[in-house]
């Protein structure tokens, strides 16, 4: 799977040799989903954004910046 079970994104589907964990493309999904709950009231999709913005900020560094290394 591209997006993992707690909402972050990959850079590639790989199997084997699953890409990389994605912030930059996470945050632009937690964006896009609040947009659309916002729209639409739906709250599965409210659900999936609050669910990835708290994998993100669980994985930023103490300066509050990411990266892989």
């Amino acid at each position: 799977a591209v997006r993992d079970a707690d909402g972050v994104l990959r850079s590639w589907s790989g199997g084997a040799r699953p890409g990389f964990r994605y912030p930059e493309a996470t945050g632009f999904l937690v964006a896009v989903l609040l947009d659309l709950h916002r729209r639409s009231g739906a709250t599965e999709l409210l659900h999936e954004a609050r669910r990835s913005a708290a994998a993100l900020v669980g994985e930023a560094h103490g300066t509050g910046g990411f990266g892989r290394d």
